[in-house]
């Protein structure tokens, strides 16, 4: 009798395999469906999707891309409208909500009140063995309560494993106003747009590799996030370099620069360009005399 309980225990759970690992596109796209249905149910008009962080609070590239992912996905479903994340990045700076990430109930009021948002998605990301466990909350934030829940597994495949190997940049303050405007002779090429200013502040090259050091500063007094999709180099030869890092996000807060630096290869070794375009998905800059560095 033990026996023939046991095997069918076991015919049991072999019945219902476990959550199956997903690619980090169709992850995303899941958690959408579930947070859409549960928005749904309890009627939400408007929500804010929240950064998701480590279990310790931490902040990680990973954790932005899928809040980015989650926004346009969510959005394409068509079905309530999502804030604008520069509004959400203010609200949370005024409420110290960014250190900490922590959104207790009346955070989340807060956040409904300021934002005007009936409904904010927060997530956690757990960092396993062979996948990466994803888990949200959807909060009311009238109640302050939660209401609805979704998760995933994605799969640690190539692509995710480069973005978790990202390091956050590191802010570094602004130099006093008359010190920057000493230096301000010896700035390199820039482009500015709507939201953000991108200063070469360094270029040098070794061999086949040439290195870009980038400062970043926000052009609005919201500031928001910010990020490069596969950048590269064209030379006056016609030949592309391309850079290491395919995805590098930064979040820009008012009065801060970001420094990066990004390496860059060209496609046939033995580039012998001098001029070269730095080529991104919504401007280009001419950089001049880039010539090989010192040993």
């Amino acid at each position: 009798m033990k026996l023939t309980a046991i095997l069918v225990l076991v015919g049991c759970l072999l019945a219902f395999p476990a959550v199956a690992q997903k690619t980090l596109g169709d992850g995303v796209k899941e958690l959408a469906t579930q947070i859409s249905a549960g928005v749904a149910k309890q009627q939400k008009q408007k929500i804010a999707v929240l950064p998701f962080r480590e279990l310790d609070g931490q902040t990680t590239v990973l954790g932005t891309y899928l809040a980015e992912e989650l926004v346009t996905n969510l959005f394409q479903m068509g079905n309530f409208e999502i804030v604008e994340r520069q509004l959400l990045d203010k609200v949370l700076g005024e409420l110290k909500t960014q250190q900490s990430g922590a959104v207790d109930p009346q955070t989340a009021k807060e956040i409904g009140r300021v934002a005007g948002v009936d409904a904010i998605v927060t997530g956690s990301i757990t960092d396993l063995q062979s996948f990466v466990g994803i888990n949200c909350r959807l909060i009311d934030t009238t109640t302050g309560k939660i209401f609805g829940a979704a998760q995933t597994k994605i799969t640690k495949d190539d692509d995710v494993k480069k973005i978790m190997s990202t390091p956050m940049a590191t802010p570094e303050r602004k130099a006093p106003a008359a010190k920057a405007s000493a230096a301000k002779g010896a700035a390199g090429p820039s482009w500015s747009g709507s939201e953000v200013k991108v200063v070469v502040d360094k270029a040098e090259r070794k061999g086949d590799i040439i290195s870009l050091t980038l400062g970043l500063e926000t052009m609005t007094e919201r500031g928001g996030s910010y990020r490069f999709s596969s950048p590269y180099l064209l030379d006056e030869n016609g030949e592309r370099w391309n850079c290491a890092d395919d995805y590098t996000f930064f979040n820009l807060l008012p009065q801060t620069r970001i420094r990066v630096r990004l390496m860059f290869r060209p496609l046939r070794p033995g580039g012998d360009g001098t001029t070269f375009t730095l080529v991104h998905e919504e401007w280009r800059m001419t950089l001049r005399g880039i010539v090989p560095a010192t040993p």
